[in-house]
């Protein structure tokens, strides 16, 4: 596995964003181009990896999970990652971004995805649904 993800980012393919506080790490964003992505773990409902690979997104960059230190969420650190991973897609020359965070509106401290209202706030647009994730989108060609 190790040799895998490190093969991963050595080419490009596994790309990752860290947020620091007093030089500490504090949380962490994965993302990368979304056809590097094999499969979409949800690990919450059966499916949602095959529907977010049927939808046709050409070089769309993709964000897949956040990881924030406990004592430091609800302080916006995943909206300052995933603006962050907006703006190095867009540099990157990527024509759209996505986000699939599950379909529910309750917070859950496990839900590594991201809550789709973050989304909403940083310009995504929801394309497409199942009962497990949403499909959020926001275009960068016209930014």
């Amino acid at each position: 596995m190790a040799a895998h993800a490190t093969d991963y980012i050595n080419t490009n393919r596994l790309n990752g964003y860290l947020a620091s506080l007093d030089g500490a790490t504090v949380g962490w964003c994965n993302a990368a181009a979304k056809t590097d992505f094999q499969r979409f773990d949800s690990g919450w409902v059966d499916g949602v990896s095959d529907f977010i690979m049927a939808d046709p997104a050409p070089n769309a960059f993709a964000v897949t999970c956040f990881l924030i230190d406990p004592a430091h969420r609800g302080q916006g650190i995943a909206t300052a990652l995933l603006n962050h991973a907006v703006a190095d897609a867009r540099r990157r020359g990527f024509t759209s971004i996505e986000g699939y965070p599950r379909s529910h509106n309750e917070t859950d401290p496990f839900d590594f995805t991201g809550p789709m209202t973050m989304y909403v706030r940083s310009g995504f647009t929801a394309v497409n649904q199942s009962p497990g994730a949403t499909i959020m989108r926001r275009l960068l060609a016209q930014d």
